[in-house]
Order: C-alpha cells, then sequence, then structure tokens
C-alpha cells in the first residue's frame, strides 16, 4: 500500500511551485483515494479548486511569530494523526519549518526546494535552517544549481537528491490550430508569438526581456509579444511597455489558470529571469514543441541546451537576449528544429510519470528509515 503523503506549502495562489504540487498531489490521490493531501499555511488559494475539497486543509498560520506559530503546528498535527499520514513533504523553507515540528515524532518528513531562493540567507532563515535539518529526513532541489545551494547553507550533501519540476505530457503537446487567443487580444492571425509565462517579480525579470524585444520590434513588423502573469510589479512593467511604445504590440493578459490556448500560439517562449529553479512554464512550452531563449541561471541551462532545443544568454544581458530573438524570428526551419528537440527532451527527463516514480522512491526509503 503506498504511504500516505501530506504536502505543506503556503498557500495555492498561482505560481510555478504551486502548480507543480496540485499536479503532484492530484495525480497521486486519482491513482489511489485518500492517500495524498495538502496543508496551505496561509490560505487555500485559486488552485485548490482543481482538487477534491477533502484534499486541501488551511491552518491559517500566524507566520509573523518568531520563530514560529505553535499553534499552526498543533493543527498540522491534528491532521496527521487524523489522516493518518506516513509522509510529511515540505515544500521550500517557510514550509520546511512547520513540516519538520509538525511531524517529529509521528511520521517522516521529506522538503523540497524550488530554487535557490537567495531571500533565505538572512540571519533568522539561517538560524533555522541549521536548527531543523535533523529534523528532516530528506532533501530534494528540483535543479542541480539548487542541489549546490542547499548544501552551501549546511545540508548534508548525502541527504539531498535532485528530483526536477515535471509536466504532463499529454496534457501539454504540440498544437496546430489557435483556439483563438490571436483575435481576442488583436494579433493578426499570421503574427510571430514572443511569449512568456512568470510572475510579475524583480527575480523573473521581464523589464530585461521587455527591452530585448524593443530592439528587435521595427526590423519584424508581424512579431508580438505575449506575457501570461500578474504579480506586484505589474505598474512597472505596464509603464515600461508604455513608456517603449509597445503597447499595440505587447499584450498583458493576467493570470491565466488554464495556460495552454496561449502556449498553443507562441512560437518562441521566453524566461528571463535572474533567478530561478526549475521553471514550470518552461518544461510546459518544451513539451509543446516551443523552442525558448533563456537566461542561463539557475536550472534554465538544465533544461535548455544551447544550439539543441533552444538558446541560452548570459543573465541581464538585454543586447544577447535581442540577438537570440534576432535569430529565431528569422529562422522558421531552426525554430521547427529546436521545438522538436524541446519536446523529446522533457519527455525524456521531466515528464510526470517519471517524477512521480522518483517521489515513491524517496517515500519508500524514509519510510523504511524510521523516523
Amino acid at each position: 500500500m503506498r504511504p500516505k503523503v501530506l504536502h505543506i506549502v503556503i498557500s495555492l495562489n498561482h505560481g510555478g511551485l504551486e502548480r507543480q504540487v496540485v499536479l503532484l498531489a492530484g495525480t497521486r490521490d486519482r491513482q489511489n483515494a485518500g492517500s495524498t493531501f495538502i496543508a496551505c499555511l496561509d490560505e487555500r488559494g485559486i488552485l485548490a479548486d482543481h482538487l477534491p475539497p477533502d484534499v486541501v486543509k488551511c491552518v491559517e498560520a500566524r507566520r509573523n511569530r518568531f520563530p514560529w506559530d505553535v499553534a499552526a503546528v498543533r493543527n498540522i498535527r491534528r491532521i496527521i494523526k487524523k489522516e493518518g499520514i506516513d509522509i510529511v513533504h515540505s515544500h521550500n523553507l517557510a514550509a520546511q519549518q512547520y513540516g519538520a515540528l509538525a511531524a517529529w515524532g509521528i511520521a517522516s518528513h521529506v522538503n523540497t526546494q524550488h530554487g535557490p531562493n537567495p531571500h533565505n540567507d538572512g540571519w533568522r532563515d539561517r538560524f533555522k535552517t541549521r536548527l531543523l535539518k535533523s529534523r528532516t529526513d530528506w532533501f530534494s532541489g528540483v535543479s542541480e544549481d539548487t542541489r549546490m545551494v542547499m548544501i552551501k547553507r549546511g545540508i548534508p550533501q548525502d541527504r539531498v537528491s535532485v528530483i526536477p519540476n515535471c509536466v504532463d505530457v499529454a496534457t501539454f503537446a504540440p498544437r496546430s490550430a489557435d483556439s483563438g487567443v490571436k483575435h481576442e487580444f488583436g494579433m493578426p492571425q499570421d503574427a510571430l508569438v514572443v511569449g512568456t509565462i512568470a510572475r510579475f517579480t524583480p527575480e523573473k525579470n521581464l523589464l530585461m526581456l521587455i527591452e530585448a524585444f524593443s530592439k528587435i520590434v521595427e526590423k519584424y513588423p508581424s512579431v508580438f509579444l505575449l506575457i501570461v502573469g500578474d504579480g506586484p510589479d505589474r505598474s512597472v512593467i505596464e509603464k515600461s511597455v508604455y513608456d517603449k511604445g509597445l503597447d499595440r504590440r505587447c499584450m498583458i493578459v493576467g493570470f491565466q489558470t488554464d495556460v495552454i490556448p496561449f502556449l498553443g500560439v507562441m512560437d518562441i517562449f521566453c524566461l528571463s529571469s535572474a533567478s530561478e529553479g526549475i521553471s514550470v512554464a518552461l518544461l510546459e512550452a518544451g513539451a509543446m514543441g516551443i523552442p525558448a531563449v533563456v537566461t542561463d541561471v539557475g536550472g534554465n541551462a538544465e533544461v535548455v541546451r544551447s544550439g539543441i532545443n533552444g538558446l541560452t544568454v548570459k543573465s541581464n544581458d538585454r543586447d544577447g537576449f535581442a540577438n537570440a530573438l534576432d535569430r529565431f524570428c528569422r529562422d522558421k526551419s531552426l525554430r521547427k528544429e529546436m521545438g522538436t528537440q524541446a519536446r523529446e527532451m522533457v519527455m525524456e527527463r521531466y515528464s510526470l510519470d517519471r517524477v512521480l516514480v522518483a517521489y515513491e522512491g524517496i517515500y519508500d526509503r524514509v519510510r523504511k528509515e524510521g523516523f
């Protein structure tokens, strides 16, 4: 019998980590009903609607309390006992703190870090990491880069592995027809679409993407930029688009629960991040056969092998990014060739089935070792 697993996250609001947890937990629960649950520390979030209501719990933690909200820890322990949880699987540092304390003595604890998360380098987080690492039975990072950052922060290297993010390659498959996105957002049917999906935060560095796009827009009258997402930097990004006179060539469409129609019209996918783990959106684009231009940070260069299934440039290199876009814009056969390679790469290394098997291996290992 599969062990019962409780994932712990801050919330299930939109984001790559959150979509990944919904995919993994939802698939596992469909395969074995009642085997998988999610505890949200702050609030359920919009993505919780994609799961059966009894799968998602909310503990309403007051995370501003230092070092922890003890009442929230007690609430999670009650969930563990009530549902007969064997494995607590926390995601990123905030959730790790509560997962480690709640699982103590009654369940095994696994933690996944979804990126280097440089904001966790403060003294409080370093203190918590050192204090709780002995209360975590196994660690995983979504990329080799993330794994190395975890080791530098004091995680024993023999207790951390790489399990990447994943995508359902059957759901995210190449599309040949526009579902109406171009018409809805005022793009001609023959538009060449450069696109991205990202939260509007500084680490996604969307201002660099807009700057790079502005350098090629006059050369290609049919090229458009499609930005899917939202976040705290939205007003800054919209101002940059307006100031560069790109408001007729750049479409900002906000957060979309279903990104497939938007990926389906993209000819080139972009990721201009200053920091990254393994981008779920990048994997989804690759699965749909879309070649990518990415910065060589975090796990980007692990997914995109420059010159094979996409192009990589140095972080914050506006001219380099613009040159890569220009190369794809002028060469349709190159886009097709690298797009084919992108899907093959995702199917080989980042499929949902492969990652589920990897996590089950970790669950079985820590369960046998005890807690």
